[in-house]
C-alpha cells in the first residue's frame, strides 16, 4: 500500500471512510464522474489533483447524437400521425348515433390521449437531454463526485487520441491516489484482481476476479478480467489485491458473461506522462 498523509483530501475522505488496506484507500481514490449525458468512474493518479477515466464517459460520441437526434426525430413524427388521426375520430364522433359505438370510439380516443401523453413526455425529455449535451461544457457541466459527496468541478480536460483514456484535473490538495503495481508478478494470468466503479449508480462498489488473459485488438493491448465491469465501471480502476494499479476498466463482450478488458496502466504513461511526471 503506498504510504499516503493524513491531511489534505485523503486525510479527510480516511477520517469518514477508514483505510485499513489497499483495497479500501484505492476506494477512496476512485471517484463518480457525472456528464449531461451519463456517469462513469475514474480515480485519482496522483495527489495533486489528477484524474485518469475512459475517453468515452467525458466525451459524448457524435454517432449517439445522430441516433438521439434521430430517436427524436421518429418519435414526434409519430405523435404528430396519432394526433391527426384522433382528430378524424373526434370529427367521425358526432356523427355515431349508436350509443355503444359511441362509447367504444370515445374509449379509443382516451386510450389514444394517455399513450400520446405518455410518448410526449418521453419526446419532452429526449430533446431537454438533447439540449442540454449540444450546450453543455466540460468545464461547467462535468463533475467529479468523490466517496463523501463532495463534488468538484473539472479544472483540464485532455483525452487521449488513440486510447480510450482521457485526463481530468480538479482543485485539491493530497488527493488520495492509486500507484501503479511495481512487482511484475502481480500482473501474471490467474493473479486476483479487483475493480472499483459506481456500477448501476451503487457508488464505490468493489467486485473480485482474475485476469483471464492479455489480448491485442487493432493493435493495442487489453488486460481480459472476468471481474464485473458493468455500465458505471467504465473508467474505473483494475487493481491488485494490495491495491496497485494493474488498468483502466474499458469494456464488456456483449452477449458475453465475465468477459471484460481494462486498458493497461503503461498506457497511461504513455499518454499523459508529461503531465503526470514519474507516475
Amino acid at each position: 500500500m503506498q504510504p499516503q498523509g493524513a491531511d489534505g483530501l485523503a486525510g479527510k475522505l480516511a477520517a469518514a471512510f477508514p483505510v485499513g488496506n489497499g483495497l479500501e484507500q484505492a476506494r477512496n481514490a476512485t471517484v463518480f464522474i457525472k456528464t449531461p449525458w451519463g456517469s462513469g468512474s475514474g480515480f485519482f493518479v496522483t495527489p495533486n489533483g489528477y484524474i485518469v477515466t475512459n475517453r468515452h464517459v467525458v466525451e459524448f460520441d457524435s454517432a449517439q447524437l445522430k441516433e438521439l437526434k434521430g430517436k427524436a426525430d421518429k418519435l414526434a413524427a409519430e405523435l404528430e400521425r396519432d394526433r391527426r388521426n384522433s382528430a378524424v375520430l373526434e370529427n367521425q364522433l358526432g356523427g355515431v348515433r349508436d350509443a355503444g359505438v359511441r362509447r367504444q370510439v370515445e374509449e379509443e380516443l382516451q386510450r389514444r390521449k394517455e399513450t400520446r401523453d405518455k410518448y410526449t413526455a418521453v419526446h419532452k425529455e429526449i430533446m431537454g437531454q438533447l439540449q442540454r449535451i449540444e450546450h453543455s461544457s466540460w468545464s461547467s457541466d462535468i463533475k467529479v463526485i468523490l466517496i463523501d459527496g463532495s463534488e468538484f468541478a473539472v479544472q483540464s480536460l485532455k483525452m487521449s487520441d488513440r486510447a480510450d483514456l482521457a485526463l481530468l484535473s480538479v482543485d485539491c490538495y493530497n488527493a488520495p491516489f492509486i500507484a501503479p503495481v511495481t512487482d511484475n508478478r502481480l500482473l501474471g494470468q490467474g493473479q486476483k484482481v479487483y475493480s472499483i466503479g459506481n456500477p448501476a449508480g451503487l457508488r464505490h462498489t468493489v467486485t473480485g476476479g482474475i485476469i483471464s488473459g492479455y489480448r491485442e485488438h487493432k493493435g493495442r493491448k487489453f488486460i481480459q478480467t472476468d471481474a464485473p465491469i458493468n455500465p458505471g465501471n467504465s473508467g474505473g480502476p483494475l487493481i491488485s489485491e494490495q491495491g496497485g494499479l494493474i488498468g483502466i476498466n474499458t469494456m464488456v463482450l456483449r452477449d458475453a458473461q465475465g468477459i471484460g478488458f481494462a486498458v493497461p496502466f503503461q498506457e497511461i504513461r504513455t499518454e499523459f506522462g508529461q503531465y503526470l511526471g514519474e507516475l
